[in-house]
């Protein structure tokens, strides 16, 4: 087998053993451990693993998190040539089958461009309900917000060739975030991802997880989060702004007074909004000239539609109504701004 199984562990038990023993009996020849600074009690499992077993073992003296394990194993494949074609990561409980291991290695070999996955069926009866409803939403989610449409987004089988490897030993994140931002790195770099359908095996309810449900959850859903954040904030400075104006202003028509107040708080906030967006949320290095072009174009566009909308909505049922329909107008447009700010006004591809 011309691929070097990769196994990142913290604190594991006797099965890591069981697993490294398929791995030898299905041909791979390199197996790389690496222990994520795990207690002394797991010193005799390392030292089998090693003397044994003949895997390499890195060992971290603290814990850092998954993604700085399978990042360390990188680094060791990468300053140690052989002829492997490259690595597949999987977990050390024997939650991934061997069989299941083989086929994602030999869909690395005839694919070695691709991100090779193996995607789990969340609909299969034996997956916790914990974990079916956070995979589902979490794939759905990662659809909106980076428009990858992948089924299973937390999977710990992967497999990468020698070149892939190189890109995502530099992707950001040490824990279960790093994952995630392994598929968005391969957004931003036009890498195909390959699925391979695998059985779903949990291990006693999946109780051996690490994965942190808030902290972790926050790394995943961050982009969107500070979108949100970032146009909250906008929001408030217009309130406060368009308040203070309408107090200090010395203009004596309150029609003018209301117009002025309205512009230079809208163009203070929509300013703040564009530069929060383009350096916190999108992380955008594009012309800014014409990425406010692009930003401003539409902001217009954004305002006649909700107009439009609202008003063809209160002649359809009710106008009565008006301002709930432009909360539902508005939250829609809101989402429909996110994917446009995304594939367009902050695209990298410009």
């Amino acid at each position: 087998m011309k691929v070097t199984a990769v196994i990142p562990t913290l604190n594991p038990n006797e099965n890591i053993l069981k697993v490294v023993s398929e791995l030898k009996e299905a041909d791979f020849g390199k197996i790389i451990v690496v222990n994520d600074g795990s207690n002394s009690d797991c010193n005799y499992i390392f030292q089998k693993l090693e003397s044994e077993y003949g895997c390499v073992v890195l060992t971290h003296q603290k814990n850092f998190g998954k993604g700085k394990g399978i990042k360390t194993a990188m680094a060791y494949f990468l300053e140690n040539p052989c002829e492997n074609v490259g690595i597949i990561t999987l977990d050390d409980d024997g939650q991934h089958t061997i069989k299941d291991v083989v086929n994602c290695a030999n869909a690395l070999i005839n694919n070695t461009d691709k991100l090779i996955l193996g995607t789990r069926n969340f609909n299969s009866p034996n997956v916790p309900f914990k974990s079916k409803c956070g995979n589902k939403i979490t794939s759905k989610i990662f659809q909106f917000v980076y428009g990858l449409k992948i089924s299973d987004t937390q999977t710990g089988l992967r497999a990468m060739s020698k070149d892939l490897i190189k890109i995502f030993i530099s992707t950001v994140g040490d824990r279960f975030e790093y994952e995630t931002n392994m598929l968005i790195d391969c957004k931003e770099n036009n890498i195909k991802i390959k699925e391979v359908q695998i059985d779903t095996v949990y291990i006693e309810g999946n109780k051996g997880t690490h994965f942190r449900p808030l902290h972790d959850s926050y790394m995943i859903y961050k982009r969107l989060l500070k979108f949100i954040f970032s146009s909250g904030i906008s929001f408030l400075i217009d309130i406060l702004l368009f308040t203070l104006l309408m107090y200090f202003l010395p203009i004596s028509s309150m029609a003018t007074k209301i117009f002025a107040s309205t512009v230079i708080a809208r163009i203070s906030s929509s300013l703040f909004n564009f530069f929060a967006n383009k350096n916190l949320v999108f992380n955008n290095n594009n012309n800014l000239p014409k990425t406010i072009v692009k930003y401003y174009t539409l902001c217009i566009v954004q305002m006649l539609a909700s107009s439009l909308l609202v008003s063809g909505i209160s002649f359809l049922f009710t106008s009565s109504l008006a301002t709930l329909w432009k909360i539902i107008v508005d939250i829609f447009l809101f989402f429909c701004s996110y994917k446009i700010q995304d594939k367009w006004v902050f695209s990298k591809k410009g």
